[in-house]
């Protein structure tokens, strides 16, 4: 009470009843919401409610200072609802108005709402290498022959790149050539190596790091990788001969025998090949007529032959030997000039024959001896 400590002023007791109050509101109002915060491609959603007595239902409307239309909705019940997905491009700070309207009473609030930034990296995609070569696939790991140039492509992507190139442009990304799996550091940042630096049993590839122009790092991408492949030779064919007839397997070997794309035998294609090795492939001889033949291999590395490699034989058809028959007769004589006919002598004749003889000489000693 000041009169208490002051002097000159009146004491006045004055008491207010607040059991005369209304319990609750009787005039429209909107309950409290607080701040919402959001990033980009997240869903935004609230309720908004009214406290309101009697009829009609408040109507519920919304406004912002942006020049779409508010996703807000009137549920005809004294309640609205707010259902917004913000893009990349929405990133900011915004106030949305919420109007109710009773009759001739009217309420608002404003509704703040953050739309936060998202550090969305940039992405190398689609990389390539060409050869140079036509009609070949720059997407795929595949073989090319040596003494070609490798030429590195790439794709720069950022959703932003194009409403705000000044900050997702791309900036200085980074290319790093690898051979044989070991980073080249003179390639780096070139496009092409050249044709001389590519040699027969190499490996090539490269990586991409994106940067954009305001220094956001994206994820390192791998290019398709190369296998170089050098001039085939043939050293040697195992086994070296063959039948006319063709299908039998034979083994050709030498270096660089990959990528094959076509084998023949003095001109004629092989039935089938399956690479062994990368210096060794099992063929199927085709049917070919007889004699020696070159051998020709041709693969993305170039061509070769081996002159007179292969030898085509006719088998020859073997004819059953037959049991020998007991002989019986073995000596012929001839008939005289008269015109009488020979006669054979069996073993028994012969025989005989001897045994005559044989005593005819013993009985020639004895007369002598007497």
């Amino acid at each position: 009470d000041p009169s208490t400590i002051t002097s000159g002023i009146p004491s006045l007791n004055r008491y207010v009843d607040f059991t005369a109050l209304p319990q609750s509101s009787n005039v429209l109002s909107i309950n409290p919401l607080p701040v919402f915060t959001s990033l980009p491609d997240q869903l935004l959603m609230f309720d908004v409610t009214t406290q309101y007595t009697g009829q009609p239902i408040p109507y519920l409307s919304a406004q912002w200072l942006r020049t779409d239309t508010p996703p807000f909705t009137d549920l005809r019940t004294g309640t609205g609802r707010f259902s917004w997905t913000p893009t990349l491009a929405d990133t900011g700070n915004y106030y949305l108005r919420i109007i109710a309207q009773q009759g001739y009473q009217y309420a608002y609030q404003d509704i703040r709402i953050n739309v936060n930034p998202v550090e969305i990296k940039p992405q190398a995609v689609n990389l390539r290498i060409s050869s140079l070569s036509p009609a070949e696939d720059t997407n795929a790991t595949r073989m090319v022959s040596a003494g070609r140039p490798l030429v590195a492509s790439y794709d720069y992507i950022h959703p932003l790149m194009t409403t705000d190139p000044a900050k997702y442009a791309e900036g200085l990304s980074i290319l790093y050539w690898f051979r044989n799996h070991e980073i080249v550091p003179a390639l780096t940042n070139y496009r092409t190596v050249p044709a001389n630096v590519t040699r027969g049993g190499d490996i090539w590839y490269f990586r991409v790091i994106p940067i954009t122009i305001s220094g956001i790092v994206g994820e390192e991408s791998m290019s398709p990788i190369i296998y170089v492949v050098g001039n085939p030779t043939i050293t040697q064919i195992v086994p070296n001969r063959g039948k006319t007839t063709g299908g039998e397997s034979v083994r050709i070997r030498g270096k660089n025998l990959a990528g094959i794309l076509s084998i023949k035998f003095g001109g004629v294609p092989v039935v089938s090949y399956k690479a062994i090795t990368e210096e060794e492939i099992e063929v199927i001889t085709p049917q070919h007529q007889a004699g020696l033949v070159d051998v020709y291999i041709q693969t993305v590395g170039g061509f070769t032959n081996l002159p007179q490699a292969f030898e085509f034989y006719e088998e020859q058809e073997s004819t059953p030997e037959q049991p020998p028959e007991k002989m019986t007769q073995i000596l012929w004589c001839g008939g005289s000039n008269t015109g009488e006919s020979g006669r054979l002598f069996t073993f028994a004749d012969i025989l005989l024959l001897v045994a005559v003889v044989l005593i005819i000489q013993t009985a020639s000693k004895k007369q002598t001896i007497h």
